[in-house]
């Protein structure tokens, strides 16, 4: 796994910039397509745009914004697409989607002006669309960029429903622009994130997330300065920290890893865990029957369990998982099989 200091292109300001101009520039963007609705942040009730029938994804949009205020809603949804389009160029960076399959990376090698941009939809176009039920992106069926991401959120939602499923019921009637137009998210991503810095280096993911939702962070802690509560709410926001790559090596390693070779003190992976530490020596009598307890219950990899009751984005886990695999094919498990036997048995969070 590649971290910040394995000789990334990118540095972490490089990725903390592109991570707050995305912000501004998506929540802008998705709070322009609730205004569409007659939903904005000065229209204190959301019950006076209520003259016509609306589609399901309107009424989610609106009864939220009403329980718990557009500036949160507004937020959660700019994340969410946030979460999603680093999440598809993660997955194209590194082939997991099907061969040919291309979203982002030939935008730094095309003609950006001559991709199709979608126009604005006025007021009235939406309100006709949203009587009668139709999809308010049909008027712009010509950007490929946004069907194309579409689709594969589509695609994906069966997978990794938590991440490109549509679980708040209007997140794709708020989807921002993804038009490869000047000053677009999708342009930024294409000419301020190297290709190679994605490669096998899911911390990175890890990053851009917390920099994203540093602005929010901050806020939380400018209220404490106050002496403003911290709602539930707010919880997140405020303990949310990114791991560093060499403390979750140090913290599975010194733990999966001793665990393993308490019971294995002859296996040479220790040879490439670099923050593995030897414990100290124990009274030959405890050693033994540490020997006995752990060895009655370690009797194949398949009998580990770990757990992080706090997991966010699984950092740890992740870690976790390239142990294990080293630590089954030291036993002679075969390698298709072990991936599926360390989900099955092995991590809980």
């Amino acid at each position: 796994m590649t971290g910040f200091d394995g000789g990334m292109a990118l540095g972490k300001n490089d990725l903390r910039n592109f991570a707050l101009r995305a912000r501004k520039n998506l929540i802008e963007q998705v709070a322009k397509r609730a205004a569409l609705f007659g939903i904005t942040k000065d229209t204190a009730d959301t019950k006076a745009t209520r003259t016509v029938p609306v589609s399901f994804a309107v009424a989610a949009l609106r009864r939220d914004v009403e329980e718990r205020g557009f500036e949160r809603v507004m937020e959660e949804v700019t994340c969410i697409w946030f979460i999603r389009l680093v999440c598809l160029w993660y997955m194209e960076a590194n082939g997991y989607l099907p061969p040919g399959e291309v979203i982002f990376v030939p935008s730094k090698r095309i003609e950006w002006d001559i991709q199709t941009q979608d126009g604005d939809v006025d007021a009235a176009a939406a309100g006709e669309q949203e009587h009668t039920g139709s999809s308010l992106y049909n008027s712009g069926a010509g950007d490929i960029y946004k069907q194309n991401i579409l689709a594969w959120c589509e695609g994906l939602s069966e997978i990794i429903p938590f991440v490109f499923a549509d679980n708040l019921g209007y997140e794709r009637l708020l989807m921002p622009d993804m038009s490869p137009g000047e000053g677009s998210v999708v342009r930024d991503m294409a000419e301020s994130l190297e290709r190679e810095d994605f490669l096998n280096n899911v911390q990175i993911t890890g990053w851009l997330y917390q920099y994203f939702i540093s602005p929010r962070k901050d806020g939380v802690y400018e209220g404490l300065r106050r002496n403003n509560k911290i709602t539930r709410e707010d919880i997140p926001a405020a303990t949310q920290l990114f791991t560093p790559e060499w403390v979750v090596k140090y913290m599975v390693e010194n733990s999966l890893g001793r665990l393993w070779l308490d019971t294995h003190p002859d296996s040479s992976l220790r040879q490439g865990w670099h923050y593995y530490i030897e414990e100290a020596g124990q009274p030959a009598g405890v050693r033994d029957r540490l020997k006995t307890v752990t060895g009655e219950k370690l009797q194949s990899p398949e009998s580990i369990r770990i757990m992080d009751p706090a997991m966010g984005s699984g950092n740890i886990l992740v870690y976790a998982f390239d142990l294990l695999y080293e630590i089954y094919l030291s036993q002679g498990y075969k390698e298709d099989g072990i991936p599926a036997l360390i989900i099955k048995n092995n991590l809980y969070g």
